[in-house]
């Protein structure tokens, strides 16, 4: 049975908040496992899908949208992980490669960790890279502050393409 991860982690990343959620879908996603989940939210009842997989290596890749905002972050899941995740950069370089494709190189948002969170950074071309993993066959493998994961692409497109759809990205 695959790993599960710790409860997931809703972005709310271009809000600047991260919150807690059970997720109770049969969805959830884990370690080398894409999965998604719908929650609402408890104040305003907005409806949030975040979809995502964790790394073996300790990251979690997630696509969110909520409230109409799409966002992608990456973020880790063990603490000995979020120490490396800990700069007072504003942004950080990101690597990206979807299967054998050329890598890309872009600069992501960090974000600060706040009480019960931990530094993240975020995609300012999130609805792009959730693209090219939706499109990609085999891996997306991605690096930031020196940590590399990498997963496979199987089940990512469909999982990718409910929080997508959800705040009207089209993926290609």
């Amino acid at each position: 049975m695959p790993t599960r991860l710790p409860p997931m982690i809703s972005l709310c990343a271009l809000l600047g908040v991260t919150v807690w959620s059970t997720p109770v879908t049969g969805n959830e996603p884990g370690v080398d496992l894409w999965g998604h989940v719908v929650n609402t939210d408890p104040i305003t009842d907005a409806r949030i899908v975040t979809a995502g997989v964790g790394t073996s290596d300790g990251l979690l890749l997630q696509f969110q949208c909520s409230e109409g905002r799409f966002g992608a972050v990456i973020a880790p899941y063990q603490p000995m992980v979020a120490l490396e995740f800990i700069t007072m950069d504003d942004h950080a370089p990101v690597a990206w490669r979807i299967d054998s494709d050329p890598a890309q190189t872009e600069s992501w948002r960090v974000l600060p960790g706040r009480a019960g969170s931990s530094f993240s950074v975020v995609s300012l071309d999130a609805a792009g890279f959730a693209a090219a993993v939706a499109q990609g066959v085999d891996r997306v493998t991605f690096r930031v502050h020196g940590l590399t994961g990498s997963v496979s692409l199987q089940g990512a497109a469909a999982h990718v393409a409910e929080a997508a759809h959800a705040c009207d990205i089209p993926l290609g």
